[in-house]
């Protein structure tokens, strides 16, 4: 049997209990209210052509949730809303304005997030991405125009730091992403070399432009993919080409200028230069007051190449190559340079070889031949010696293949 007290006792147990219980739910709900947005609250309305800020009020009279808005909020807007999430509704009302909502744990505010907004330091957000592959200085110029002005880049940490509306930066910061991807690693093979005629006529180079798909010869194939269908034809191709060239170089009628291999980035300009470069004075002035400055002539051979890699794989070349030689001497000793020189833009595949040909160049050489003695006598010198003039003609052959490197 159980006495009055002990009755009292367990009624008091179970009072104090159900009082723990029910504080621990509230408090839950608290923390799960505060923690996050109320996802759980819809809205239903309809506005036509209604101010924004009486808008947002209704939303708030409606939800028991407060809205706060910031100076710079105005204009009008028409939606339906029917069974909307608090968040989502808010946000489909202020998408035209280009506002920002955000919820500060217990009631939103919405404004604009422009540095000129009173709410700017509670509206925006700051990034920082690291750029891994492409300088900061370079970004900019990469990223669309209305993204400029949210962005600082600091090229001490090669970084970028993105200030802005969230939806903005993460935007922002999903491009740079897309924008810092590694550039390929393409080399470059070039063989400049300067052919004479005997050479040319030796090699069976051909240069004239031709139609290669009306062409049905088996013995000509096309050295070069230039423009087109219209080429550079050797007879017996590349390999027997090569194997020909060093022959004629043994035999004196070709000069290898130049056998350079380069590595570049893509998009990356790669020179070379393989030559002399002479300082002379230049005086200038009167003959009271003279200045003398020195003068840089360079004579040789010079190659620029920038590479680029289309998406179906093809890449794309920007050759610029230039032959310079020192002909003669003129006033004040000064060199007299001829130079070669031709710049073009082609797509090859890769592991393709090109060929850049065409630059021709005349040389006309004077000897003189006599009987020693009597050929510097006067008058009757002329018969013990004679002169000779000897024109010859040389070509300068470029052929360039690139190759892309792949990572191991």
């Amino acid at each position: 049997m159980f006495n009055g007290r002990t009755l009292v006792g367990r009624f008091m147990m179970v009072v104090i209990s159900t009082l723990l219980f029910i504080s621990f739910h509230a408090a839950a709900e608290e923390i799960s209210h505060e923690s996050g947005e109320p996802y759980d609250v819809l809205v239903n309305n309809v506005f036509f052509d209604v101010f924004i800020t009486d808008a947002l009020r209704d939303v708030s009279l409606q939800t028991n949730v407060p809205i706060l808005t910031d100076t710079t909020v105005s204009g009008f807007v028409t939606l339906d809303l029917f069974d909307v999430p608090l968040p989502d509704a808010l946000r489909q009302l202020v998408l035209p304005g280009g506002y920002t909502v955000r919820w500060m744990d217990g009631y939103y505010i919405v404004g604009s997030a422009r540095p000129d907004s009173p709410l700017f330091h509670l509206l925006s957000v700051t990034e920082r991405v690291e750029l891994r592959h492409i300088a900061a200085e370079d970004l900019l110029s990469m990223l669309i125009v209305p993204f400029r002005d949210r962005v600082r880049v600091d090229a001490g940490t090669n970084s970028a730091i993105v200030t802005g509306p969230p939806e903005v930066v993460e935007r922002i910061v999903a491009d740079i992403k897309k924008i810092d991807v590694p550039p390929h690693q393409i080399r470059i093979d070039a063989l400049i070399t300067e052919i004479n005629s005997q050479g040319r006529e030796a090699l069976g180079l051909d240069w004239s432009w031709s139609d290669k798909s009306s062409s049905s010869a088996s013995n000509e194939v096309s050295f070069s993919n230039l423009v087109g269908s219209i080429g550079y034809t050797i007879s017996g191709g590349l390999d027997r080409f090569l194997l020909s060239l060093r022959n004629e170089v043994a035999a004196g009628n070709a000069h290898i200028r130049a056998n350079p291999n380069l590595v570049t980035l893509e998009g990356k300009t790669a020179s070379l230069f393989v030559g002399k470069v002479t300082y002379y004075r230049i005086v200038s002035g009167s003959e009271s007051s003279t200045t003398t400055r020195l003068e840089a002539i360079e004579a040789g051979v010079s190659l620029e190449i920038t590479a680029r890699v289309a998406d179906d794989g093809m890449i794309v070349l920007n050759i610029s190559p230039s032959v310079s030689d020192v002909q003669g001497y003129g006033d004040g000793d000064l060199p007299q340079i001829g130079r070669r020189r031709i710049s073009t833009t082609v797509r090859v595949r890769d592991g393709e070889t090109i060929a850049l040909g065409g630059l021709l160049q005349e040389t006309i050489s004077h000897t003189r031949s006599q009987v020693p003695l009597l050929g510097s006598l006067p008058i009757i010198g002329r018969l013990f010696s004679s002169e000779r003039s000897v024109t010859d003609e040389t070509e300068l052959i470029i052929l360039i293949t690139p190759h892309i490197l792949h990572d191991a």
